[in-house]
């Protein structure tokens, strides 16, 4: 009986096989092994149906499969009649369009096998991609705990349209890996050239390149590059001895190069450690500072080499400017004490010098800050002033609370600096001896002038009404 295989198509609808199919039909129609025909009969050849319609999207976004069958019952073979040829199942790609969260298709699957399978794994515990498995193994999915407890889930499968990597356009499909162009067909061979472009030849871009050999004389990390947002194609290559960091722009460390990759800014960063060298391919999303730890015992210069690539519109940022370093204050400005002085990188104008804001240079060759002594001139001491004082200020108490009898009066007090007298917050003044900012006071016995008309007016009315309060306070005070 005839076993179909699966196929996956291109436009042009000739179709690719899918890698590893087993029960491969012949190459051409035969009649059914082990027939035997009837002569009375007319003999049938198979016919196929059309295609049915395509199935739901394996994804919303992103790139999924959907799928499509077809029958050789157009008419059935009969009495020995020939088999269809071809393929009865096809598959072809939707939903190409970018997903607008950017969510991590793999990462989402992890979690969700987490969830799954939660009373295997502690609580608190996120699941997350563990993409260093065997290059067979890349369709399954093996996810690992992100603590420094290790747990490991493994599914049979990913979801179809799941790429293969975190660097590639290749996807999964039925627990296979098949190639899928930059142009999200199946079976293309167009890969995103160095510029970015689909099927490019890599003339939309400008490489970037530089050396880093500063020999640095203090314990911890520095900067050697700023690769900036848009820079493709990274490789950076060291001496044998070359320790190498991830920060992101607010100095924060995002990993050591001790593992073979690691993620960020929507590209992978390769780490191979002898000699060490760091390669990542696609657009670099935000910028990321690389840096180089020394023990400040180092003798020979580490000799960096980096390149990337930009289009020509970033790179011609710095045709008309350029960096300064320029010292900043000296931590101390006065008294015996030694302070630090750290210097930053201006972006300048190269015809006049004068300042430009820094998206206008590049930053991927900002000058390095250094640090230095000061404050050290012990003949021209400046003298530190004494430091300010602070105390409690009151306004004036306002009126009574009460026309008659016993009521309170409020002031303001607030904490202010003695000799400025500018208003500071309360925790710069002792609490022990903040002023009292409410007392108590009287404006004599409440007694009515005209005591008929209040018997009269609080027949008809209320005290709870304030011009009847104020009308007859002793009435009302003895209500």
């Amino acid at each position: 009986m005839f076993n179909p295989r699966l196929r996956y198509d291109d436009p042009d609808g000739t179709g690719v096989t899918l890698p590893e199919t087993e029960n491969t039909p012949e190459p051409r129609p035969t009649p059914t092994p082990g027939c035997i025909r009837d002569p009375s009969r007319a003999t049938v050849h198979g016919q196929w149906s059309g295609w049915s319609a395509p199935s739901v999207c394996s994804r919303s976004c992103g790139g999924g499969f959907q799928r499509q069958d077809r029958f050789c019952d157009r008419p059935a073979p009969q009495n020995c009649g020939q088999e269809c040829f071809g393929d009865s199942t096809r598959y072809t790609m939707c939903n190409t369009q970018t997903c607008q969260d950017k969510t991590d298709d793999r990462l989402q699957q992890c979690q969700d096998l987490g969830q799954e399978y939660s009373s295997n794994v502690p609580k608190g515990v996120v699941m997350v991609p563990n993409y260093e498995v065997a290059e067979a193994d890349r369709c399954k999915l093996s996810c690992k705990s992100s603590s420094d407890v290790k747990y490991t889930l493994i599914a049979a499968e990913v979801r179809d349209g799941t790429t293969c990597d975190r660097d590639t356009n290749d996807r999964c499909l039925l627990g296979k890996c098949v190639s899928v162009g930059c142009d999200n067909i199946m079976g293309s061979a167009k890969k995103f050239d160095r510029c970015g472009v689909c099927g490019g030849n890599g003339a939309n871009c400008a490489p970037v390149k530089g050396v880093y050999n500063i020999k640095q004389q203090w314990q911890g990390y520095h900067t050697v590059i700023t690769l900036p947002a848009k820079a493709r194609d990274i490789v950076v290559k060291g001496s044998e001895a070359t320790s190498f960091a991830l920060f992101d722009t607010s100095d924060k460390r995002l990993s050591e190069f001790d593992s073979q990759s690691f993620s960020y800014g929507n590209v992978v960063f390769r780490y191979t450690a002898k000699p060490p060298r760091i390669e990542a391919n696609g657009q670099l999303a935000k910028s990321v500072v690389l840096k180089l730890y020394t023990n400040g015992r180092n003798t020979q210069a580490p000799d960096i080499e980096y390149s990337y690539y930009l289009s020509p519109s970033v790179v011609a940022k710095d045709s008309k400017y350029e960096w300064a370093v320029v010292p900043g204050p000296c931590s101390v400005t006065c008294g015996t004490e030694e302070g630090v002085q750290s210097s930053v990188a201006e972006c300048r104008k190269k015809s006049d010098g004068t300042s430009a804001d820094k998206k206008n240079c590049d930053s991927s060759t900002s000058p390095p800050l250094r640090r230095r002594r000061c404050n050290q001139d012990s003949e021209n001491v400046v003298p530190c002033p004494a430091p300010p004082t602070f105390d409690w200020f009151a306004t004036p108490y306002g009126e009574c609370s009460k026309s008659c009898g016993n009521g309170v009066k409020q002031r303001t007090v607030t904490c202010r600096n003695t000799k400025t007298r500018q208003v500071v917050d309360n925790d710069e003044c002792d609490a022990a001896t903040k002023l009292e900012t409410e007392t108590n006071c009287s404006n004599g016995d409440c007694l009515d002038k005209h005591k008929p008309v209040c018997k009269l007016l609080l027949k008809y009315s209320t005290c709870r009404k304030e011009v009847v309060r104020d009308f007859c306070p002793g009435s009302c005070e003895s209500a």
